[in-house]
């Protein structure tokens, strides 16, 4: 359906740019984006995609609003605290534009319904924040022939490209192109674990919204093949080319990218102890728990025990021989889990981490604390 006077109307400064006009924004509104992520990233992208026009927006997202989403997440409140992010995204985003048209996925992408979520859409906006989700994405989208819009943020740092991207000359690189494998399980801190700068995901999404725009509308040239990295610390923007490898990565299914990402148990060793194990150990002084977080967490709340930075653990421990039997613990019991690996393989002891972190022990123990 061609562009009516209202639509004329709203989107005049973007008609008027030179080389955009009615045509590429008759594009926008023909086009259908699906958009993986409410969170810190999906909140400017779909903002912004839908004040610029696009006609249809799918949004995928199975979390709820918590406390700490809100310095970065711009779209939700106090008010909408527990309820489902995709659901709000929806009702907000319809009140800054009612002539497009939204749908809400209220739960995970898997590898399942992966398949059926996309199909119907013409790219794919990577706003997720871990590693399981990013390579199903991203094989979901070669398998389908759809281009996908990446971008990902950790304390002060972002990253936007294009991955797959059918232009003149071929298909771009995806995604396993640039990052073949995972990294090691726990060596990367999520937002959650690392921290992250509140504006940081609106530079980062905003970015993510002009590539979907400039590829809707033909407009300039998308950053497929290139690799934007940004500094918020000194507003320094790098630009990295990568290219298809040879031999390619064969995608022919979808697989588990839970155990691809975070791979199987350390030996089948059992050395994680629940919330309730943990305390009965400390109360009766058979173990030491050791927090290994770094200080700034350690300020916000704690669980007791003695605070050594994660970086520190090991000389700690080889300068204490009488401490061999410890409990570690972190936020969420990613770290502890990644240390008692370095920790058995280089010293003896009785060496355990806190299943679930701080997390699932104020959880369990229903302590009285909303600092995370």
């Amino acid at each position: 359906m061609a562009l009516d006077k209202r639509e004329k109307e709203r989107y005049s400064r973007q008609i008027l740019i030179p080389g955009f006009g009615v045509e590429a924004q008759q594009r926008l509104k023909d086009s259908r984006v699906l958009v993986i992520g409410a969170g810190g990233l999906g909140c400017p992208v779909l903002q912004y995609l839908a004040a610029a026009g696009v006609g249809f927006i799918g949004i995928v997202d199975n979390d709820t609003v918590s406390f700490s989403n809100l310095h970065r997440q711009i779209l939700y409140a106090e008010h909408d605290l527990g309820a489902l992010k995709a659901d709000k995204a929806v009702e907000k985003i319809g009140r800054i534009n009612s002539d497009i048209e939204l749908l809400a996925y209220p739960y995970a992408m898997n590898k399942d319904n992966a398949a059926d979520l996309v199909q119907g859409y013409d790219i794919l906006v990577d706003c997720t924040d871990n590693f399981a989700s990013r390579y199903l994405i991203n094989d979901i989208a070669v398998l389908e022939g759809l281009p996908v819009v990446y971008g990902s943020v950790h304390q002060f740092e972002g990253q936007v490209s294009v991955f797959n991207y059918l232009s003149s000359t071929g298909r771009s690189p995806n995604y396993r192109d640039l990052f073949p494998v995972p990294p090691d399980s726990g060596s990367v801190l999520d937002c959650s674990e690392g921290g992250v700068l509140g504006v940081l995901p609106a530079i980062i999404g905003s970015l993510q919204a002009n590539e979907v725009i400039k590829i809707i509308t033909g407009q300039g040239d998308p950053l497929a093949s290139n690799l934007l990295l940004f500094d918020a610390l000194n507003n320094d923007y790098k630009v990295i080319k990568f290219k298809n490898r040879e031999p390619p990565i064969s995608i022919e299914r979808l697989i588990d990218y839970d155990l691809f990402c975070n791979g199987p148990a350390m030996d089948d060793l059992d050395f994680e102890r629940s919330p309730k194990e943990v305390k009965t150990l400390i109360d009766t002084g058979a173990y030491v728990l050791v927090d290994i977080r770094e200080q700034e967490e350690r300020a916000l709340t704690h669980i007791g025990g003695t605070h050594v930075q994660r970086s520190a653990v090991l000389d700690y421990l080889q300068m204490t021989p009488d401490l061999r039997n410890v409990i570690f613990y972190c936020r969420s019991g990613k770290r502890s889990r990644d240390l008692i690996k370095e920790v058995q393989h280089s010293l003896e002891g009785s060496f355990f981490s806190l299943k679930g972190g701080l997390l699932a022990y104020i959880d369990y123990w229903n302590l009285d604390d909303s600092s995370y």
